[in-house]
């Protein structure tokens, strides 16, 4: 019988999801949503190589700056106190997070196994190797690390979020963002639900790709890119195991900006303008049912009738 990864309790499930070589799972215990086997860590570096998740362009870049250091002020509670105080972003895909920390007066380091990421970032926002994490300064701790959408591709979240804290100063916080398990939120994204109904439907039957669609939720477990999708329950488990008593966690969600993953935000994709106006045209009822949608979800999540999609875990290291 398959184990659940977290809280160790069998799962009953004698019918998985199928998805490429792995198999994908739900604990009904902890809520957690798992893939097996595991994807090795050599797989995983040949997987992320050239990824650059969502890479911004020119005119995006300083938006998305201002905008993750209002997020960073939050998570962090930073304030003038906080200027030249040691930060690490772990997972930093194109950097923005880094540069954002660094433009608040922090001394910002980053971490990313995708080089190509990494090139960008020195390319467009500055980076340098000074400022990288690296075997030659892995000695250094830190007041304040993000892990950002990091610990659901990771084999062992454990091992990671060890290494994190340990890193950490006195006093300092750890903040870990990641996909919720069995959210309600992604029922309201048309375009998410058809990227994980199309890919399940490849292995599987009509009615188990409905199943683990609609019952199981397994929204952001899709193998080798994510491998866990945690729930609050499944963190928390986590992090009691590794975390000593003497330091404090505690839990919030996050949501999904409006029209993020909205199906007419790929017409900025055509560079004829021509052929963007007839396709809003020919699209125009779908594209209006799906703002009607967008809409309705933000006033939903708000009102705490939906389940937002994101996780977000605060560890403040308090000796």
């Amino acid at each position: 019988m398959e184990k659940c990864l977290v809280c160790g309790a069998g799962i009953c499930e004698d019918k998985p999801l199928k998805s490429g070589k792995y198999n994908i799972y739900k604990c009904y215990s902890c809520g957690l949503v798992f893939s097996s086997p595991l994807p090795t860590q050599e797989e995983l570096n040949k997987y992320y190589q050239g990824f650059v998740f969502e890479k911004p362009n020119e005119r995006e870049i300083s938006r998305l700056i201002k905008k993750s250091q209002i997020q960073l002020k939050e998570l962090f509670k930073l304030n003038t106190n906080s200027k030249n105080k040691l930060f690490l972003d772990y997972g930093g895909g194109v950097g923005i997070n880094w540069k954002a920390a660094k433009d608040s007066g922090l001394i910002s380091y980053y971490f990313d196994i995708d080089r190509q990421a990494e090139d960008f970032a020195k390319t467009n926002l500055g980076l340098t190797n000074e400022n990288i994490l690296s075997v030659n300064n892995n000695s250094l701790t830190f007041d304040y690390i993000l892990c950002d959408n990091v610990i659901e591709h990771i084999p062992d979240p454990s091992k990671l979020i060890e290494s994190l804290f340990s890193k950490l100063n006195p006093g300092g916080k750890l903040i870990l963002k990641t996909p919720a398990a069995s959210n309600t939120e992604t029922f309201f994204i048309p375009r998410v639900l058809y990227i994980y109904l199309k890919k399940s439907l490849q292995q599987n039957s009509i009615g188990k790709a409905l199943t683990y669609t609609f019952k199981h939720k397994y929204h952001h477990c899709d193998p080798p890119r994510h491998i866990y999708s945690f729930s609050k329950e499944s963190l928390k488990i986590l992090l009691e195991k590794i975390i000593d008593e003497n330091s404090h966690i505690k839990f919030n969600y996050y949501s999904i900006p409006l029209f993020k993953y909205a199906f007419f935000n790929q017409f900025k994709m055509a560079n004829n303008s021509f052929l963007k106006i007839l396709l809003f045209i020919i699209l125009f009822p779908f594209i209006l049912l799906e703002s009607i949608l967008e809409l309705c979800r933000i006033i939903l999540v708000k009102a705490r009738v939906l389940k937002p999609s994101g996780l977000i875990a605060v560890i403040e290291k308090n000796y």
